[in-house]
């Protein structure tokens, strides 16, 4: 039996069964989903918070559950979040406005708006010709591989969806490497240019990630004033130039075979012919909305009427129909979405966040108290959690715990979450980035050194937590610690 997958933005779940080892796994992992709650909530102390009763303990039962279908991977990642909204909902927990909060929320439709302007710019075949155009001006494999690596820094801010870059990316590195017909040197040079292009700053802009938008959504309404595209640029700038440096210095170490390239680019531009409407208007449909989201404070149109009215066009015009909307979205990605900003407005609403911080203090008084350890945990229990837990589902279990201890501290919310998306994109094996598994997908066959790249990959995690020491400086210069 062929074997099919759901892939979303945070996430891979096979649906077909592969073995009775799966099996047996399955198997463990639903008794674990039942059992262990079962024992927590009737074998461990209450827990007092005043003005509730039993309902706090009841929703970390919830929780505790839905951990380990994510830990045993019994379910697409979103469903576990649907699970906690639904047992939520049913046990009046809190009232409905607090778990649906996420659903009514601006993120939600900015997200949808970007998406399919995403989509809209994928079909229209505009990124084919941008990057042709840019190795039509190369004549060496190293000039190549500085444009592949260029070109997926200039679409990381544009779309947002990293699954929809590597979809993009990985065909066309495997098409140009053909038609340039390197050796196997270059085409490894190609295949980690095209890679770490599209991935390497996915935290660095809040547009580059969808899983950035979901920790945008959960910070107060202060910050995220504060923390739009241009403010999230500003945070990030130090991460952000000692990665794209670290690039530089990395990558000519592994490949320095000087080979010069002969191209059909040219040839190939030709094909497609000339710039069509559609191209025009999707790529101009995006760079409006950014343009406006920058301009908010002097034209005073929230973001979320903005994507949404861009939207409406678009389908008006018919440059996304119906099809699209219903199948190329993704779906789950936003009831994700909504799921965590639900969760994380219940957390509050049961004063567990308050509850948490004190018994956090009880137990780490020197971590609380000294803000580099405060961060050194986050990013040591977040690098833990990552060998056995898909990205999405870290960011679902700690950021409502590390934005509760950030009000309680007196650090920022945004500043804190920032070692989650940055390490919790941290990956040293395979099976930890579906990002990567996609992308490699696109080369089919071909013959890549992956011992090699997951080398090179090695070496830029060790960077990016260099950097992450080092942002925690400027950070301090920001006033944000």
């Amino acid at each position: 039996m062929q074997k099919e997958s759901i892939v979303t933005e945070y996430g891979e779940f096979s649906n077909t069964p592969t073995s009775s080892t799966k099996d047996i796994f399955d198997i463990v992992g639903w008794f674990l989903t039942i059992i262990i709650p079962t024992l927590v909530y009737f074998y461990t102390p209450s827990i007092d918070i005043d003005g509730f009763g039993n309902e706090p303990k009841v929703f970390l039962c919830i929780l505790l559950s839905a951990s380990v279908m994510w830990l045993f991977a019994l379910l697409p990642e979103f469903i576990p979040g649907i699970f906690i909204l639904l047992a939520t909902l049913i046990l009046s927990l809190v009232d409905s406005s607090i778990i649906l909060s996420g659903f009514a929320s601006p993120t939600f439709i900015i997200v949808l708006s970007i998406i399919m302007m995403t989509v809209s710019i994928m079909q229209s075949g505009i990124m084919k010709r941008f990057i042709l155009s840019l190795l039509r001006h190369t004549h060496t494999l190293h000039l190549a591989s500085w444009a592949l690596f260029g070109f997926g820094l200039i679409i990381t801010p544009i779309l947002p969806s990293i699954i929809n870059r590597a979809q993009i990316t990985g065909p066309l590195v495997k098409e140009i490497s053909e038609s340039l017909k390197t050796g196997k040197d270059g085409n490894e040079l190609l295949y980690t240019s095209g890679f770490l292009g599209v991935f390497l700053l996915s935290s660095s802009f809040l547009s580059a990630s969808l899983l950035n938008f979901i920790i945008f959504s959960l910070l107060p309404l202060q910050e995220q004033q504060q923390f739009q595209t241009q403010g999230w640029l500003q945070g990030t700038l130090v991460m952000t130039g000692f990665l794209v440096i670290a690039y530089m210095l990395i990558v000519p170490l592994f490949f320095r075979k000087k080979e010069k390239i002969e191209h059909k680019f040219n040839l190939s531009l030709e094909k497609m012919g000339k710039i069509k409407v559609k191209e025009v208007i999707s790529l101009g449909a995006l760079f409006i909305f950014f343009i406006g989201m920058l301009t908010t404070q002097h034209h005073h149109i929230s973001s979320s009427w903005l994507g949404f009215s861009i939207l409406f066009l678009l389908l008006a015009l018919g440059y996304v129909n119906l099809n699209d909307f219903q199948r190329k979205v993704d779906w789950p990605y936003l009831f994700f979405l909504s799921s965590i900003v639900g969760i994380s407005a219940v957390f509050k609403s049961l004063g567990l966040d308050i509850w948490l911080y004190n018994h956090l203090l009880t137990a780490f008084p020197e971590i609380l108290k000294d803000k580099m350890f405060l961060f050194a945990f986050i990013a040591a229990v977040t690098l833990i959690l990552r060998f056995m837990l898909p990205v999405g589902a870290v960011v679902a279990l700690l950021a409502p715990t590390i934005l509760a201890i950030a009000t309680k501290v007196g650090v920022s919310g945004w500043a804190l979450c920032m070692v989650l998306l940055l390490v919790g994109d941290i990956w040293f094996f395979p099976y930890q980035c579906t990002f990567y598994r996609i992308y490699k997908a696109g080369f089919n066959n071909s013959k890549i050194n992956e011992r090699k790249f997951l080398i090179i990959n090695a070496l830029v995690n060790v960077i990016k937590l260099i950097a992450l020491f080092l942002s925690f400086y400027y950070w301090k210069y920001l006033s944000l610690i």
